[in-house]
């Protein structure tokens, strides 16, 4: 039997200066990068997804991409750019890299 599953972390959290929520209109919006991978026996694998939420730490509501104004769309677009994707999140590709070239070097 084989575990294998989705995960999800967070990798940044920051607050977003001089942004209202749309719901609230409060100075209180924060943004998180979040990095979804895959994994086998809880090793990781590869991440597949790197996700910005932006939500209102007052009224807890997220704000949809659709109901942002483009200049905040592009803030948050750089903000996510600058996250990058911890190494931990591909030892698994590096355990199945070992193992293969062990293989081909043993037979």
């Amino acid at each position: 039997m084989i575990i294998y599953g989705w995960r999800s972390k967070t990798l940044k959290q920051g607050h977003l200066e001089s942004t209202p929520c749309v719901h609230c209109n409060q100075q209180s919006t924060f943004i998180t990068i979040v990095a979804s991978y895959f994994h086998v026996f809880w090793i990781p694998m590869f991440p597949y997804r790197k996700k910005a939420m932006v939500h209102c730490g007052t009224c807890e509501n997220e704000t949809p991409k659709s109901a942002m104004k483009p200049d905040f769309a592009e803030q948050i677009k750089t903000f996510k750019s600058s996250v990058s994707l911890p190494i931990w999140m591909f030892v698994g590709l590096a355990i199945v890299a070992i193992f293969a070239l062990y293989i081909t070097i043993i037979g």
